[in-house]
């Protein structure tokens, strides 16, 4: 499986890893699960150091008007992102620009400085 996650309702958390090639369809299987498993609302991490991004213009586009979508269901927890290359940076940072809505969202080189940021953003009900 190219994106792993785990869902913690204890903790209002979702955590997520990328590896190797992803596409599309893959990341619309990780949002689909979020939103079905009930964990819109939920803090994010994901890692995306390890990735290799298959995706297309259309294809980013289409994902940030998705998540848009589902943002009119609620609001969206917080979103920390970590990348490992300035292509990943830049490929996160349009994401985040498309998919942003009203939820804090950042960027990281650092797991650790991630995971702290996340876990100081309030709980989205």
């Amino acid at each position: 499986m190219p994106i792993t996650w785990t869902i913690s309702h204890t903790e209002r958390l979702v955590s997520a890893r990328g590896k190797g090639p992803v596409k599309i369809a893959d990341f619309e299987a990780y949002f689909d699960n979020i939103v079905v498993s009930g964990a819109a609302t939920y803090r994010k991490y994901f890692d995306s150091s390890d990735i290799e991004p298959q995706l297309s213009d259309t294809d980013l586009m289409s994902l940030g008007a998705r998540v848009s979508a589902y943002a009119e269901l609620g609001r969206a927890g917080a979103m920390a992102i970590v990348v490992s290359s300035q292509a990943g940076y830049e490929l996160a940072a349009r994401y985040t620009n498309l998919a942003r809505g009203e939820r804090a969202a950042r960027i990281f080189w650092e797991a650790d400085k991630a995971r702290q940021w996340l876990e100081a953003q309030p709980a989205v009900n």
